[in-house]
């Protein structure tokens, strides 16, 4: 171990230039941010992310419900469109073309809307049925029947020579009339089905 007189003149030296002086070590802080330094750059492997919720919440369940997308690049429409018939028409109306004139041009004005299905109900719910749209020209919606099931009693199944009876639309269902005097004996709120008009009559109907 050198001794005090060799260390104090070692250090005389290096003052008069003779000796450089050794470079001193700084040792790095613990905080390189807190001292001035650069931040670290940052890592080059990506961080896990947490796992997404695939559940919907009722708004957006909501408006998946009310979502329609068309595939076709051209624009292409397809709807399914409800129409309900009135007690006075027939099935076989709606399967003439001629039938669907009034509703061509709103149609035609929104698109082409073949292969949409339409959905056929009566408001005396005697049957359901769905017809595939397969042109829809100035001459009317031309279709074919994709579906037919009678629900009930049919109007050809149900006769009287005393009795009458009215579609009441107000009150979705029959007035049944007297034909003597056209007293009505039963109120639309009680006849509600074609079926309901029938059990009436076999009753009262002598």
């Amino acid at each position: 171990m050198p001794s005090s007189f060799s260390f104090m003149e070692t250090k005389m030296r290096e003052e008069a230039g003779v000796i450089p002086a050794e470079p001193k070590v700084v040792k790095p802080t613990r905080n390189p941010i807190k001292a001035g330094a650069a931040p670290a750059p940052a890592p080059t492997a990506a961080k896990a992310r947490p796992p997404v919720d695939m559940r919907l919440n009722r708004k957006q369940t909501f408006q998946a419900k009310l979502s329609h997308v068309g595939l076709d690049p051209a624009g292409h429409k397809a709807a399914q469109i409800e129409y309900w018939l009135p007690p006075e028409h027939t099935y076989e109306h709606v399967c003439t073309p001629i039938y669907w004139t009034p509703v061509v041009d709103l149609l035609k004005r929104h698109g082409d809307f073949t292969g949409s299905i339409i959905m056929v109900r009566t408001k005396d719910h005697q049957f359901y049925a769905e017809l595939y749209v397969t042109e829809i020209s100035m001459t009317g919606i031309h279709t074919e029947q994709l579906l037919f099931k009678a629900l009930g009693v049919q109007a050809d199944d149900v006769t009287s020579e005393n009795f009458r009876w009215i579609w009441n639309d107000t009150h979705r269902g029959y007035d049944i009339l007297r034909i003597a005097d056209g007293h009505v004996v039963a109120a639309a709120k009680d006849i509600r089905r074609l079926q309901s008009v029938k059990d009436w009559l076999e009753k009262w109907d002598r």
